[in-house]
């Protein structure tokens, strides 16, 4: 998960306020629970006021939307178009690393099973280990290629979606080690790459290349207007 800059502010107010605490409040038996309820208070309060923040930098954004929909302004529009050349080159590119991430999965996996059965002493290890790299590299050889069947399938439709429209908002999604960056254009979810979804902000007109086939990889995105 990564921190940005108001999740440091977050710790020290709620640093600050526990020290101050702890400093000013007599050192008595039973004085903890103030402790406690001041680092709850700066916590509540400190959250209250992002979000007080966050409102009402989306608010002008949030009425440009709202008038844009009483004009009768399209927020979003979708149409198909062949594929390019470009865009064969990015859905290539896709597929090698489809490949590469199969392949690096099974030697790993073969590795590590090759090492357990070295270390763990196993009678005639040599033919043990031979049976294993077979048993997975078949299996991981008949995934790679059913994976590859699939996605050509997917490539052989041969058209992509244009879609031209308003950002209507703008998600994060964390887990332990990544951040997925959502831009939301009425209602249709595309995950794009960092510095996409930094480019564009609430409100800006967007026309955005997808493959929904490859779950709606991006293959153009340009600001309008």
């Amino acid at each position: 998960m990564r921190w940005n800059k108001e999740d440091f502010y977050f710790v020290g107010v709620v640093g600050a306020a526990i020290g101050f605490s702890i400093l000013f409040i007599p050192r008595e038996d039973g004085n903890e629970v103030y402790v406690t309820v001041i680092a709850f208070v700066a916590i509540a309060a400190f959250m209250f006021i992002r979000y007080r923040i966050a409102q009402r930098k989306k608010k002008p954004l949030i009425e440009k939307i709202n008038r844009l929909r009483k004009e009768g302004h399209e927020l979003l529009t979708e149409t198909e178009q062949e594929l390019n050349e470009s865009d064969k080159q990015i859905l290539n590119a896709y597929r090698r690393k489809l490949i590469l991430s199969v392949i690096l999965g099974t030697l790993v996996i073969m590795g590590g099973g090759v090492f357990l059965l070295q270390v763990a002493e196993v009678p005639n290890p040599t033919n043990y280990q031979l049976a294993l790299v077979i048993v997975i590299a078949s299996g991981f050889g008949a995934w790679l290629l059913y994976t590859i069947r699939k996605h050509d399938e997917k490539v052989s439709v041969g058209r992509k979606t244009i879609v031209r429209g308003i950002v209507t908002d703008k998600l994060t999604d964390s887990d332990e080690n990544t951040t997925y960056y959502k831009l939301i254009i009425d209602g249709l979810e595309v995950f794009v790459k960092k510095k996409v979804f930094t480019k564009y902000e609430i409100g800006d007109a967007i026309e955005i290349h997808l493959f929904k086939p490859i779950h709606n990889l991006v293959l153009f995105e340009t600001k309008l207007g």
